[in-house]
């Protein structure tokens, strides 16, 4: 990234970042602003897994096999977290490009330039969506098994997914357009399936 408003979503202030985001330019925009959402749910589903722990949630049951499950969904969501921020800056980044590759004054130069930014771009949507992937079964155990108290939250963590989600779906459709590869028409219809799953959930179920 580059440019009077250079931010990272790893590294700027919250206040920082959504200054930017509320700026006319692409770096960073929609897909990045997916990607942190996503960072939101992770952090959200981390939280409601680490309440859930027995020193923390005292109906708790005495189980290893459920205790293993809760500490699996903790640490991947912590991971996530990191992760979608990664993926935020490098759309970010990504979509950045696009104005001086559409302020090329040759046609033909400006044609191609466009085409690899809109690569780039919709294989960060790609990655955000895949990467979205691993949530909805987590939520639902916590929602079935966690701790009562973190519904609201789960509820929470369970919108912001599906904003990002439906974003990562919208960007990678408007990138890849026509030329969409079989790979990522397949990863267009497990987006479709996690959201239809979420939407089929009632908010603090």
């Amino acid at each position: 990234m580059s440019g009077p408003h250079e931010v990272s979503a790893r590294d700027s202030r919250l206040a920082d970042w959504t200054a930017a985001l509320a700026e006319p330019h692409g770096d960073p925009g929609g897909g990045a602003a997916s990607a942190v959402m996503l960072s939101m749910a992770a952090a959200l589903t981390s939280m409601t897994a680490g309440y859930a722990a027995a020193e923390r949630f005292g109906d708790a049951p005495d189980d290893a096999e459920w205790e293993e499950r809760r500490g699996v969904i903790e640490r991947r969501a912590r991971k996530l977290r990191a992760r979608a921020l990664e993926l935020a800056d490098a759309d970010a980044a990504v979509s950045g490009a696009f104005a001086p590759a559409y302020s090329i004054d040759d046609r033909r130069e400006r044609e191609e330039a466009v085409a690899q930014v809109s690569a780039a771009a919709t294989r960060t949507s790609q990655l955000i969506g895949e990467a979205a992937l691993a949530l909805p079964d987590d939520l639902e155990w916590l929602a079935r098994h966690g701790n009562p108290a973190l519904l609201a939250d789960v509820a929470v963590a369970r919108s912001a997914l599906r904003g990002a989600l439906c974003g990562a779906r919208t960007n990678l459709t408007a990138d890849g357009g026509d030329e969409l590869t079989a790979d990522e028409r397949a990863s267009l219809a497990r987006f479709d399936e996690a959201i239809a799953r979420l939407d089929a959930r009632t908010p603090t179920s």
